[in-house]
């Protein structure tokens, strides 16, 4: 009963009404597994590298779901009460439910990952002091994330803390051979061919750490839409520097990419779509960007390739 007492508080305060038959069903949380739910497939395959088989990792969006305009479902809502941890990005990723975890942390440890992250690193929006929140696109910045992971991981269940940390150490290893692997593709790249043009402003990161210009047609969140002249901006940029590629993303249409092609093309320079990025989501299992070292690696190959070709 004491489940079914915390999803009807966390209903009332998000003003959403279910069937009492549904609320007083299967609430029973499960006292023989310990469970984690993250809110993207990146993070809980980042938290799953870390926490291993000590832990059920599960996610609420899984690949191609847009976390901007991503709104809580009744199922979603019951999940979140039986986990024993929630992870999510912060910095507004989850526009639509970040006031879900607000209420949920008085009942089950709600961990905002990023929200600790010296603000001194993070790209600052003009709209009213937000934070870009794709940090994970900069290896270095989502290492301080995977060490904080683990020091909460550590905390909540201090007999494996060991663990944790080894698994930590591992994990950051690879992340710094990632990190390198990127720096020596985008070295492939002449100073000319270093703009990344992609539907919404999701690589800022990625470009101050590796050294690339970004262009998105939209902002920082998927929530806003570009103007005509957002639009012609970015085509004039296309035809006066002869861009070759530009990048639709796994998370968001292909609607504002396809009409700036259309557009660049009316002036007289053709420039291609390269292959789709992941941007807020990983990819299908079994493909090459299942996991976020794949991702990463799918996209700065697929970049380099199409901008340098």
């Amino acid at each position: 009963m004491k489940n079914t007492f915390i999803i009807l508080c966390i209903l009332f305060h998000l003003s959403v009404w279910v069937p009492i038959f549904f609320l007083l069903s299967g609430t029973q949380h499960s006292t023989t597994h310990k469970t984690i739910i993250c809110t993207t497939t990146i993070l809980a395959d980042t938290v799953r590298a870390i926490a291993g088989t000590e832990w059920s990792v599960q996610y609420l969006m899984g690949p191609g779901v847009d976390p901007h305009t991503y709104h809580a479902k009744e199922s979603d809502i019951h999940r979140l009460t039986r986990a024993d941890i929630i992870f999510y990005h912060g910095l507004h990723l989850e526009g639509k439910i970040a006031h879900v975890f607000e209420h949920m942390n008085e009942y089950v440890p709600s961990i905002g990952v990023c929200n600790t992250l010296d603000r001194a690193q993070l790209y600052s929006c003009s709209i009213n002091n937000i934070y870009d929140p794709h940090v994970w696109h900069d290896v270095h910045l989502w290492k301080q994330v995977v060490h904080f992971i683990a020091q909460k991981l550590s905390s909540y269940d201090t007999d494996n803390a060991k663990l944790y940390q080894e698994r930590c150490i591992l994990y950051i290893k690879q992340l710094d051979e990632l990190d390198s692997y990127i720096t020596k593709c985008i070295k492939q790249l002449n100073s000319s061919q270093r703009t990344l043009i992609t539907a919404h402003d999701a690589f800022e990161y990625f470009g101050k750490r590796y050294g690339m210009k970004v262009i998105g047609i939209q902002g920082i969140s998927t929530q806003t839409e570009p103007g005509t002249k957002d639009i012609q901006e970015v085509v004039t940029h296309i035809v006066k520097y002869k861009t070759k590629a530009i990048f639709v993303e796994s998370s968001t249409s292909a609607r504002n990419i396809q009409a700036v092609q259309e557009a660049a093309h009316a002036h007289g320079h053709t420039v291609n779509i390269g292959p789709e990025l992941y941007t807020d989501s990983l990819g299908l299992p079994g493909s090459n960007a299942d996991t976020y070292i794949t991702m990463m690696k799918h996209n700065i190959d697929s970049i380099v390739h199409s901008l340098s070709t």
